[in-house]
């Protein structure tokens, strides 16, 4: 059966992969990135374009990210870039979560990306990591909230994506995780009857998801 697929983040990364295997599946995706003019914090281009173009939904896939290291000192002078982080990685889903609700089908998914850096701390990171802590927390809470819908987070170690190069240019691919590798992997979160509320880790040490 067509499903209709919402993915933020889907010109590059996990996103991307997770768009081509739907597609290759018979989906109608709705891709929600910069390539395809996007602006996931343009609140009032989100809303109109969810109202004309959304009925029904079957899965909402939070990929969308942004990482920028910023010192704690360097805060003030930085403030809307920091902010950033948790306009993208947050607010963003918050936001699109509440325009969807309504629009989801009984049994249908909301799963956004997030990261193991929500439980670290790493320096320079407060952007990033509190925005990715702020994400679970809202998870747990929207889960508690609804019984209809299927809201878990997903949390991989490091993965070859344009940003984790860009933050760590030196990295080597095989010290990653596979960005289509972790797309199969939310994939398969997202078939199974997994428990909502959860925020499911997936290494590549141990190459299991838990």
């Amino acid at each position: 059966m067509m499903r209709t697929i919402i993915i933020t983040g889907g010109s590059s990364g996990i996103g991307r992969y997770l768009k081509e295997i739907y597609l290759e599946e018979g989906d109608v995706v709705h891709d929600l990135s910069r390539t395809n003019g996007f602006d996931i914090t343009d609140k009032v281009r989100i809303k109109k374009y969810i109202s004309e173009n959304i009925k029904e939904v079957d899965i909402f896939i939070h990929c969308a990210g942004y990482n920028r290291p910023i010192s704690v000192e360097k805060i003030k002078d930085t403030f809307v870039v920091w902010e950033k982080h948790h306009n993208i990685n947050f607010v963003s889903f918050v936001y699109l979560t509440s325009l969807l609700h309504d629009k989801m089908k009984s049994k249908g998914v909301i799963l956004a990306l997030s990261s193991q850096s929500a439980e670290l701390t790493r320096n320079k990171w407060s952007g990033y990591c509190t925005s990715k802590a702020a994400l679970n927390s809202f998870i747990r809470n929207y889960s508690e909230e609804n019984d209809k819908i299927r809201v878990i987070g997903f949390s991989p170690s490091k993965v070859f994506t344009p940003m984790i190069k860009k933050l760590y240019p030196d990295i080597k691919k095989c010290d990653c995780l596979d960005p289509k590798n972790v797309a199969l992997k939310i994939v398969e979160i997202i078939d199974k009857d997994s428990l909502s509320g959860v925020i499911h880790v997936y290494t590549k040490e141990s190459n299991q998801i838990f």
